[in-house]
Parts: structure tokens; C-alpha cells; sequence
């Protein structure tokens, strides 16, 4: 098949009009959540959406992607009001509705993004199971910060900063990049 752009320059368009990429959001974990308003399951799987965005707040991004077509799209406004859905609502580029569906199309399906921006769980349809699997996933992705590789100060031995906050795996003290003969007398500190 033809080259994919990468996933995280996959975009949808929210109903007024602005484009938005998965890049847009790293730092967060994401759910996209594709629905129609005749699909039962959608329906049901709404209000623990938005449960879940109440609870993370800030640390979530939800965004619930319309795919059920022109003709559903009138019905769009009265389906808002009537889940009182509060999280922002778009249209997801093809490509991004490829990528997550593969060869399912049933819906709705759940994709959550981990905080660097990767696909780490794909869920279709929604039950009591899934409810738990859903929450499981969420809680996993949105508080699991890694760790910063160990930084470190180098300080020559008059106790001059000559570098700070720099990961101490990748660095090679030569005494050409350290000003005059302290080369032997360097230390690394780590914060």
C-alpha cells in the first residue's frame, strides 16, 4: 500500500473548523474515541468518557471523533445536548480512521495515546469488561512519567560551571573541550 504519514502528523478538524494533530498533545495522554449517534454502544460508552475526563482533568485530552457520515452529521447537535457531552468533538482525517480501524469497522472504538504520543491500547465496542479495561488503560498512561536519564553538573576545580544539565551517559571528557589543564581534576556532580 501507499506510505502512511506518520501517526503523529494524523489531524482532524474540530466542528469549528480548527486542525488538530496527535503531536499537538505530547506531554498528555489521549483518548480518540470514534462514534455515531446510532450506534447503542457509542451511547453508552459516553458518560464513562467523560467521568474519566472529570477524574484526570488536565492530564487526559479526550476528543470524540464523529465517523458516521454526512447524514448523521444533523443530528450531531441534539445528541450533545442530550449526553450533555462537554469534551471537544471532530472529524477525523481518513487516515487516521484507517490506521486505528485496520480491518474493524465496528464502533466505537478507543484509542489511547501514552503521554509520548504512542498507540499503547485499541478498544472496540463497549461492555462492563471493557468499562474496566478502559479505566485500567487510562490510569496506566496517565500517571506513568518515566524518569529523566540522570543529569549532572561538571564543575572545573575552581568550582566553575562549565556545563550543566547534561546527561552524564553521553558525555566524554577530553581536555580539549575543558578549559585549561583541569581535565584530571573535573568532577561530575549529579543534581
Amino acid at each position: 500500500g501507499r506510505a502512511m504519514k506518520p501517526i503523529h502528523e494524523m489531524s482532524w478538524t474540530g466542528m469549528d473548523g480548527t486542525i488538530q494533530k496527535l503531536k499537538d498533545y505530547r506531554g498528555k495522554a489521549i483518548i480518540l474515541d470514534f462514534w455515531a449517534t446510532y450506534c447503542p454502544p457509542c451511547i453508552e460508552e459516553i458518560p464513562h468518557l467523560k467521568a474519566l475526563k472529570t477524574k484526570y482533568g488536565d492530564n487526559l485530552v479526550l476528543v470524540g471523533l464523529h465517523v458516521g457520515g454526512e447524514e448523521d452529521k444533523p443530528k450531531i447537535p441534539e445528541f450533545v445536548e442530550r449526553l450533555k457531552i462537554d469534551y471537544p468533538l471532530a472529524y477525523p482525517e481518513d487516515s487516521l480512521t484507517s490506521f486505528i480501524f485496520g480491518n474493524d469497522s465496528a464502533i466505537p472504538q478507543t484509542a489511547i495515546f501514552d503521554r509520548e504520543g504512542k498507540l499503547v491500547k485499541k478498544i472496540t465496542g463497549f461492555s462492563e469488561p471493557i468499562r474496566k479495561e478502559l479505566d485500567q488503560a487510562v490510569e496506566n498512561y496517565t500517571t506513568t512519567i518515566r524518569p529523566p536519564a540522570p543529569r549532572g553538573i561538571i564543575f572545573d576545580r575552581n568550582g566553575y560551571v562549565l556545563a550543566r544539565n547534561v546527561a552524564s551517559y553521553n558525555i566524554v571528557i577530553t581536555p580539549a573541550n575543558l578549559p585549561g589543564d583541569d581535565a584530571d581534576i573535573q568532577k561530575i556532580y549529579r543534581e
